[in-house]
């Protein structure tokens, strides 16, 4: 998501922002960002980038160094793209990946704990990250080493694509998916591999270890990670059509998708004047670290002020909660009209019961049931068919996108 969106918010293409992302996950809301400012941006941007979770802000810090390393705009982002989502690599950019890393850890000094001048991404950005924990070196130098075996991370992606207490859990996933994208699904939990339906996968010879335990060679993630998730459907569709793809080949779309994102950002890293700075916190410490001038070495200084805190879902009562966020970083918050903090409440659901249509009326559940039945018509018959069940598990999908919650949510932000 572009948090900035300046046409309809600053609307001030020389104006200076600072951006927190204070629990960031992956870059996706980073780089629609960036993307998202005018072509004639020429304030001078701020990108706090913090995730708790050191192999995820590791990875981010090596994606920015592939994107701003190599100046060929086909090689950057697509390392950058393969490095994040498949669990192969070309062997060429084994070396590549280790050059950056290296380089990288080469200017900060080697076991060095004080702040090393800023890190030249480009001609025009610069990163920096606190080397506080004492195991940042370590953790860039094994993700960006690709020393894992490929045998053996193909075998454990299958293990944890087919476990077998989560089978149930993989089956549902493909119940209200088109019977081509069935197959699109089934191809990418299988390879593990971002590319076009059918792409020539014999280059890719080399495990991205990044995805992998250093110790243990276990998976990172959970088995139902997907990299369509929180990207927009539609302008994946929509930009794959562009580059010849089909709808029905939708990973191939978010394939060109994501290749047209990276090289945008790939340019503008070039273009605007960026000083990205990486944090490895939990968020509320952050916070208290930034007001009690921790940071200050690293160009984060207790008088910054924010025009976006982006949240993410720590906003939910199981993780942070509203309070515990706003409290330690409201001050933070510039004090223009348009600043804001920005979030979403991911699992608020869980904690309100009439969120979802199953906690409502019988009479607004009569009324959401009857409008859709026309549109599900075996739901109603007396057999009981595969058809029948995809078709009443559609149709409870439906019931809960047309049922209005706002006043339960209204409920749940009061407690």
């Amino acid at each position: 998501m572009d948090v900035v969106n300046m046409p309809l918010n600053e609307n001030d293409p020389m104006r200076d922002l600072s951006l927190a992302f204070i629990a960031s996950g992956d870059l996706r809301d980073v780089i629609k960002t960036v993307n998202g400012l005018p072509e004639n941006y020429s304030g001078k941007l701020t990108i706090l980038i913090n995730d708790g979770n050191l192999p995820t802000a590791c990875r981010n810090l090596i994606i920015l160094l592939a994107l701003g390393a190599f100046n060929d705009e086909a090689i950057g982002p697509d390392i950058a793209l393969h490095f994040w989502y498949s669990i192969l690599l070309p062997a060429a950019y084994k070396q590549l990946l280790a050059s950056a890393v290296l380089t990288f850890l080469g200017f900060g000094g080697k076991g060095r704990r004080d702040a090393p001048p800023p890190f030249d991404l480009t001609n025009t950005s610069t990163v920096m990250l606190p080397m506080v924990l004492g195991k940042e070196e370590e953790m860039l130098r094994y993700l960006g080493a690709c020393n894992v075996r490929p045998e053996a991370a193909r075998m454990e992606h299958m293990r944890i694509r087919n476990v077998p207490s989560q089978k149930d859990t993989a089956s549902r996933m493909y119940y209200n998916l088109k019977p081509s994208h069935r197959v699109a699904f089934q191809e990418y939990r299988r390879t593990g591999m971002l590319l076009p339906f059918g792409a020539d996968h014999s280059p890719y010879t080399i495990a991205n270890s990044s995805l992998f335990e250093e110790k243990s060679g276990k998976w990172f993630q959970d088995d139902r990670a997907d990299p369509l998730f929180g990207w927009d459907i539609c302008e994946v569709i929509a930009k794959g059509k562009e580059f010849g793809a089909s709808a029905e080949d939708v990973y191939g779309c978010l394939y060109f998708f994501l290749q047209d994102q990276l090289r945008q950002f790939h340019k503008r890293i070039r273009k605007l004047r960026i000083a990205f700075r990486l944090t490895v916190f939990d968020a509320t410490v952050l916070a208290d670290l930034i007001k009690r001038n921790v940071l200050a070495s690293y160009n984060i200084p207790s008088s910054i002020r924010f025009d976006r805190i982006v949240t993410s879902n720590i906003l939910d009562q199981i993780y942070v909660g509203m309070m515990g966020v706003l409290v330690p970083w409201s001050p933070l918050l510039s004090q223009s009209r348009t600043a804001a903090v920005v979030g979403y409440f991911m699992n608020w659901r869980a904690h309100e019961k009439a969120a979802t249509v199953d906690g409502a009326s019988k009479s607004i559940n009569d009324d959401i049931e009857n409008e859709l039945k026309q549109r599900y018509p075996k739901v109603a018959s007396l057999t009981n068919s595969p058809e029948k069940t995809n078709e009443a598990m559609s149709m409870w999908d439906e019931m809960n996108l047309l049922y209005d919650n706002s006043k339960p949510f209204l409920t749940y932000l009061k407690k």
